[in-house]
């Protein structure tokens, strides 16, 4: 079972890093280990590889997935609690995590986390379409060098309207800045913004 969030790992320098990542646990978030498969040549990969500890968030605030893949969120950052590094404050859940094991051959890394620390902040807030959909397009944008303009620029505009008819300025913003980060690597989108 795949879960979909945020991914806050160190920097060797110490800098903070957030990126969507959606982890995989057996039976549920209760699981006492997951997977985390970042791509090679991912700043979520070198940070784990090197410092090994991390936090995945789970929340409703789609607006950072955006802003996360293109390096602009700014949450409020709390320390984590057993580990050496950040909570995003606002988020809804919280696991705090080491890496105990790392295959990292493949175009994929396969990454055995165990969760050392759950922080419970807050109730998850609804899902509507827009909020589904962004999550989607970020998941789309992440893997922008995978997928074939055209193929990109379809399933971008399958969920417009989904954003366009059911979303709030939230959800409007993150899918702009998800066809902003589309259109940086291959040149304008043909994707008409929400």
């Amino acid at each position: 079972m795949v879960f979909e969030g945020l991914v806050s790992t160190v920097d060797p320098g110490g800098g903070r890093h957030l990126a969507p990542m959606g982890p995989r646990f057996v039976s549920g978030e209760g699981d006492p280990f997951f997977e985390l498969a970042p791509f090679q040549g991912s700043s979520t990969l070198k940070n784990l590889l090197a410092h090994r500890q991390g936090v995945f968030h789970v929340t409703d605030q789609v607006l950072l997935f955006a802003q996360a893949l293109q390096g602009l969120a700014q949450p409020e950052w709390l320390p984590a609690t057993k580990i050496v590094g950040w909570v995003v404050g606002g988020s809804c859940r919280a696991l705090e995590f080491t890496v105990v094991e790392a295959d990292v051959q493949g175009q994929r890394s396969r990454l055995t986390c165990r969760v050392e620390h759950r922080h419970t902040f807050r109730e998850m807030g609804a899902f509507n379409r827009a909020r589904h959909a962004v999550i989607e397009g970020a998941i789309l944008a992440s893997r922008r060098h995978l997928i074939p303009q055209t193929e990109l620029d379809s399933q971008l505009s399958a969920l417009a309207p989904l954003v366009e008819k059911t979303g709030g300025k939230d959800e409007k913003t993150a899918f702009g800045l998800l066809l902003q980060c589309v259109a940086l690597t291959s040149g304008p989108s043909s994707v008409a913004h929400p």
